[in-house]
């Protein structure tokens, strides 16, 4: 696992990562800014999560990306993630995602979620409160296939002790080559793939949870 930083401002750039375990790069409660990165997962081991950007504090953070390449995900798992942005604890990230390219990602037993951005998605017991603001741009994504669910672009927000909003703003992307099913396992029986995938859950009494995706000036194909 190359890179694992926590509480801190890091910058990552010009560099190829590759043959790693689980994770190129995890960021807990850091302002991250990544620029020219090749992400390559080939030969690397347990590839579920690759790029992983956690948060679970009450501040603010920022992601910013620019030009990152992840590539050849190739794993069997209940799901896998090309890039996984999650916040928790009541704190609001800022991504900003640019020039960024996911391609050649398979998930042969189960669900694949090329770029996942939300609240309370991530860890053992689902659910927390939290905002995510979401820009991507000039990004494409090129052959990813799943056994189960495919979404390019995953939005979700799941509640459990307040409110949980994400919200994601898309425009100059390219999506081509995706593969997959209509979910038939809980809770996702009976919902299809798509280039994108929102989920809302307010998991105790009064919770609130919202995602709003906006979608422009984009190429979907094959």
């Amino acid at each position: 696992r190359p890179f694992r930083a926590q509480g801190s401002d890091i910058k990552i750039s010009d560099m190829k990562i590759q043959a790693y375990d689980q994770y190129a790069l995890l960021a807990e409660d850091c302002n991250v800014i990544l620029e020219n990165l090749d992400i390559n997962a080939q030969n690397s081991t347990n590839q579920w999560s690759n790029l992983m950007i956690m948060n679970d504090s009450p501040d603010t953070f920022t992601l910013s990306t620019n030009n990152v390449y992840i590539h050849d995900i190739d794993y069997d798992e209940t799901i896998v993630y090309g890039m996984l942005v999650n916040q928790n604890g009541g704190g609001t990230l800022n991504a900003t995602i640019n020039n960024t390219t996911l391609a050649n990602v398979n998930n042969g037993t189960g669900t694949l979620n090329g770029f996942a951005m939300g609240v309370g998605m991530q860890g053992n017991t689902p659910g927390n409160t939290g905002t995510v603001n979401a820009t991507v741009t000039n990004t494409t994504i090129h052959n990813i296939t799943g056994a189960n669910i495919v979404a390019p672009f995953g939005g979700g927000a799941l509640a459990a002790g307040g409110d949980a909003n994400t919200n994601m703003t898309i425009y100059n992307v390219t999506i081509t080559g995706m593969r997959g099913i209509t979910g038939n396992a809980f809770p996702l029986v009976g919902v299809k793939s798509a280039a994108f995938y929102a989920i809302t859950a307010g998991l105790t009494s009064g919770d609130t949870a919202s995602v709003d995706i906006s979608v422009g000036n984009s190429l979907l194909a094959d």
